[in-house]
């Protein structure tokens, strides 16, 4: 047997409440509007039957109560309305300020639960995320790991097409994915800052989470946006959803919380348009979110 919803039964009195009002009006106006035969001359009820003749004095009898205690009638109706409507709201009000203030509680809750996440959660230290940056560089350029040098990064794959990266061009690259990153944290927060706390460079177990966005409130699950910056490869599909996958799992196993993922990838427009239809699976899901620089800029962010 299914439970009573309260708030329909509420709800229910509310609207006899508003029933019986308009009846109170209705009321009136119908006895006004109609004449009930009362215009019948004597000599034409002395020619019906005494049962007839009973009858239609009964009715005139009625009426003429009824009309008599018309304004008593309308104020009673209108009584029982007015208080049906004030019973069905009053405890709709109560159940609202138990849920409003059990919401309160759950959201001091999911403050204090954040907070003693954020404690638990190890910081990426600068030496750490450098590594990370250099590393999805050389993935770029290289297609491979690779392993830095004093003035150069040299792939640990020989035979890869670019034989190295000078400590210049690293710099240079290392510049644009910090911007890239600026700007993606920068539109997050102006967007998102009243629903998530936004936390930049922690680390789970082995994995970097650059954006992880913390829930204020239980109607909003954690996220980690995961920024990608390809200028000479394509991120494949596969690399694409074990990087969804892994975030997940990682992120439920450390913390006993669901998260959803978003890799935000800026490539060029040659490679976008190579990739489109490649990541197409993720991007209609919306687990991956495909720009160039220059879209970039403009790009509103949507989670």
């Amino acid at each position: 047997m299914n439970n009573i919803d309260f708030s329909d039964v509420h709800k229910f009195l509310v609207s006899v409440g508003l029933g019986t009002i308009v009846f109170a009006f209705l009321l009136p106006w119908f006895f006004l509007k109609e004449e009930f035969n009362l215009y019948l001359e004597k000599d034409t009820v002395a020619k019906y039957t005494d049962d007839s003749q009973k009858v239609i004095h009964l009715k005139n009898s009625i009426l003429f109560d009824l009309f008599s205690n018309l304004h008593w009638i309308t104020i009673l109706f209108l009584t029982i309305g007015l208080f049906l409507i004030g019973v069905g709201i009053f405890h709709w009000w109560r159940k609202q300020k138990e849920f409003d203030k059990g919401q309160v509680l759950d959201n001091v809750n999911k403050e204090l639960t954040n907070e003693k996440l954020k404690r638990e959660l190890e910081d990426t230290t600068p030496s750490e995320k450098a590594s990370a940056v250099l590393n999805e560089i050389n993935v770029d350029l290289f297609g491979t790991a690779s392993v830095a040098t004093s003035d150069s990064i040299v792939p640990e794959n020989p035979s890869s097409q670019k034989t190295s990266v000078t400590s210049t061009e690293s710099i240079e690259i290392v510049k644009a994915y910090n911007r890239i990153e600026q700007i993606i944290v920068g539109k997050i927060t102006e967007k998102y800052s009243n629903k998530y706390e936004v936390v930049l460079d922690k680390k789970i177990l082995n994995l970097n989470l650059n954006i992880l966005l913390l829930g204020r409130t239980n109607d909003f699950s954690d996220r980690i946006i995961e920024i990608k910056y390809r200028s000479q490869s394509p991120l494949t599909l596969t690399e694409a959803t074990e990087l969804i996958d892994a975030l997940e799992q990682v992120y439920k196993l450390a913390t006993g919380r669901i998260a959803i993922p978003l890799i935000v990838l800026v490539t060029s427009a040659k490679i976008k348009i190579h990739s489109e239809q490649i990541l197409n699976p993720l991007i209609s899901q919306n687990k991956l979110v495909l720009l160039t620089e220059d879209e970039l800029i403009d790009w509103d962010p949507i989670l």
